[in-house]
């Protein structure tokens, strides 16, 4: 196992320890799993994830009845998309079809569907609920693939995708379970004749709007309802308009007389026909929701600029005290602006923030300066709630919590307009996702931070270090998944750039070169790493002294090198010093002491001194296991490391179940076509082989080479190596 590169508390020196093998984390955590956490999952009787049903659902009668009939055939998949304006119904009508259907399907599971973050949350989301022990435990990526597989090889369930915005988002999700019964909400009319049938949803007819009107309204009570067909028919019988405009009309003791003529005063001007009464309804309640609190305008427009769904309550923590912000908040979850999902966390309707992101000169709440202002908040929010310590297992959940907030103000960024402190947190997001070992998302993330940089070179001015260090994560991520093409170029240009931005003995720079020197480890290029290694470890230790974190990790690092370079023995030397020194550090049971005697134990195999390297592999694996958890990535490449030493060892009857192991664990974690995962089914086959299962071995190498072939190209060189391991099976 090679080495990690060096790693403190900020962004930067996160990434780069997370853009190596493994990933570590600080802090004392065991994880306990029962002995049947890991089995394959069976789905619990009953399981149901659906939205609060709306209480006074009217009409729909005709598309009710079309679902019914499209979904009638019980071995057909079936794909539906329910499109339509924002703001119609789509996903009040597939939550209450859905509930209908609860004792037919199973489970029947209600994932939004915004941006692919989105669908992989709500799919971690259900395989966690699959198998509730490991919640809480797993990464959201090993969950999702769980969900993935349980879904590829089961049938009877039923899976609705709300608010879907691009239908590639969810292709991925459609590809692997083609068999599948899908129901979609979308604003999209086009681009589904190859994905799915589309069914358009228009607003109500006049009767069950004037029905859904007078419902609310009456509620509490016996009202006047002169005049609620007039209400309905201004509102363009839109079912969130007219729910909103009775909502107010109950609350605030108005008539509907009255309301209309509060409506005649605010005409819009900005949306389209059917959307102006969105806009003029939202108006009305806004007046005297901030005529009694003008907080609550503020609020709303701070959470216009998140996901919406699943917004953590204590981003708002900094707008004002206590009191007033509960307040503010009730206000708008009463007039129904917002929501309350769950314990903590609130939700918007994409229309409502939609309209609320809209400037309009007519529209008090949505003044340009007030809109941009509540922008920068929303950005000083993430920014206050983010952990600043992504090695910290604790702090996880809350990553994942914020990641969909962070993409959506990215998303939402104006055409043009400076992205200040949020070119920052894209970095973080994306060092910690890398750091996760999420490598496809991390190089998203990190290449869109990268593009806003050269689109504003202010940027750089006042961040100098983010232009090296997204240059280096960036480089790392193309470098876990064996693009060296891609990623020594970006390492190279993060050095390049803070030599430009820092002086020669600046401690920052020496990392930068060391970075540099685990990149060009990783890539085999030990004729270039071990040199800049040596340089680095000397000017280090000339700069901080021999004890120093950044000396230790970079004695570390050159140990790794010389074990890559085929020099065991000076390698032994140097890792048995970095080994004492991080266990007096970190700690024995560190992850990332675990992770230093994983590649010492590698040494001591390279130099034949086996009976020093099983034990020492064996004692680092038990502790990734116990530290991080069975399905880590560090733990996988932990047990990728034992079970070849195993193999090595002509112990290839212990090797088998160690590399099974592993190899699950990878594709869950990795992905199926990750280098490492790749590298263990390959060390997996040659164990089967020497076990005499050769048929085994033969298939595992096959649909490695397939893979390897269509991933890397025939002359990558993990290709090469799987194709002469067939080819001496055969």
């Amino acid at each position: 196992m090679t080495e990690q590169t060096g790693a403190s508390a900020s962004g930067y020196r996160s990434v780069a320890a997370g853009g190596h093998i493994g990933s570590v984390s600080t802090g004392d955590h065991v994880v306990h799993l029962p002995p049947h956490a890991l089995d394959p999952p069976e789905c619990p009787p009953g399981l149901v994830h659906l939205p609060p049903l709306v209480r006074d659902f009217v009409g729909r009668e005709g598309e009710l009845a079309l679902l019914n009939a499209a979904f009638s055939d019980p071995g057909d998949a079936v794909v539906q998309a329910l499109h339509g304006l924002g703001g119609v119904g789509k996903s009040s009508l597939a939550a209450h079809w859905a509930a209908t259907r609860r004792d037919r399907y199973e489970p029947v599971w209600w994932i939004t569907a915004e941006s692919e973050a989105d669908v992989n949350a709500g799919l971690a989301a259900l395989g966690a609920a699959l198998r509730p022990p490991l919640a809480g435990v797993l990464q959201q990526e090993t969950l999702r693939e769980r969900a993935l597989s349980w879904l590829g090889s089961h049938d009877g369930w039923l899976i609705v995708l709300d608010d879907v915005t691009d239908p590639k988002d969810i292709q991925p999700l459609l590809a692997r379970v083609p068999g599948g019964r899908f129901l979609i909400t979308t604003r999209l009319a086009t681009g589904w004749h190859t994905a799915a049938r589309a069914v358009r949803l228009d607003v109500l007819r006049p009767e069950e709007a004037e029905d859904l009107f007078i419902r609310v309204l009456t509620e509490q009570g016996p009202r006047d309802t002169d005049g609620a067909a007039e209400v309905c028919a201004e509102l363009g019988h839109l079912p969130l308009a007219v729910d909103q405009a009775a909502a107010y009309c109950a609350e605030s003791g108005t008539s509907s007389r009255e309301y209309l003529e509060l409506l005649a005063r605010y005409p819009a001007t900005l949306y389209a026909e059917g959307q102006r009464a969105i806009g003029r309804t939202w108006r009305v309640t806004l007046d005297r929701l901030t005529r009694d609190q003008p907080l609550t305008g503020d609020v709303l427009r701070v959470l216009a600029w998140y996901a919406s769904d699943d917004i953590p309550r204590a981003l708002l923590a900094g707008l004002a005290e206590p009191p007033a912000l509960l307040r503010a908040v009730g206000g708008l979850v009463r007039h129904s602006m917002i929501r309350i999902p769950g314990e903590g966390l609130l939700s918007v309707h994409r229309l409502v923030q939609d309209v609320s992101r809209t400037a309009d000169e007519n529209d008090p709440h949505r003044r340009a300066e007030d809109i941009a202002a509540a922008r920068r908040t929303a950005i000083d929010c993430l920014d206050r709630a983010l952990p600043q310590d992504v090695e910290q297992s604790g702090v996880w959940p809350v990553w994942w919590a914020l990641l969909p907030h962070i993409e959506a103000l990215e998303r939402r960024l104006p055409p043009g307009e400076p992205p200040g402190p949020l070119v920052r947190l894209l970095h973080e997001a994306g060092a910690f996702v890398l750091f996760q070992g999420v490598d496809r998302t991390a190089i998203r993330l990190l290449t869109r931070c990268r593009d806003l940089i050269a689109q504003f070179p202010a940027e750089a001015e006042e961040w100098p270090e983010l232009v090296w260090a997204v240059s280096n994560s960036l480089g790392h991520a193309y470098l876990s998944l064996g693009d060296e093409e891609r990623g020594l170029p970006c390492v190279e240009e993060a050095v390049a750039a803070a030599e430009r931005y820092l002086d020669a003995a600046d401690p920052r720079l020496l990392r930068s070169r060391l970075s540099l020197a685990n990149a060009l480890q990783r890539a085999g290029r030990t004729d270039r790493s071990l040199p800049l290694m040596k340089r680095v470890l000397a000017d280090t230790e000339g700069l901080l002294g021999p004890d120093h974190n950044d000396t230790h990790w970079a004695r570390a690092s050159l140990g790794s090198a010389y074990y890559q370079a085929g020099r065991p023995a000076r390698a032994i030397r140097l890792l048995r010093r970095a080994l004492h020194d991080r266990e007096r550090h970190l700690g024995r049971d560190h992850p990332s002491t675990a992770h230093l005697k994983c590649t010492l134990a590698q040494a001591y195999q390279a130099a034949g001194e086996t009976d020093q390297a099983v034990p020492l592999m064996e004692e680092a694996v038990v502790a990734l296991m116990e530290q991080v958890g069975p399905e880590h990535q560090g733990t996988v490449n932990g047990l990728h490391d034992l079970g070849d030493l195993y193999l090595w060892v002509g112990r290839a009857d212990e090797a088998v179940p160690v590399l099974t192991a592993a190899l699950e664990a990878a594709n869950r974690v990795m992905g199926g076509d990750h280098p490492r995962t790749l590298a263990i089914r390959h060390g997996l086959a040659v164990a089967l082989g020497v076990t005499g299962d050769r048929a085994g071995a033969t298939r595992l190498l096959q649909d490695a080479l397939d893979v390897a072939e269509r991933v890397h190209g025939s002359e990558h060189r993990l290709t090469r190596d799987i194709r002469e391991a067939l080819r001496q099976l055969k």
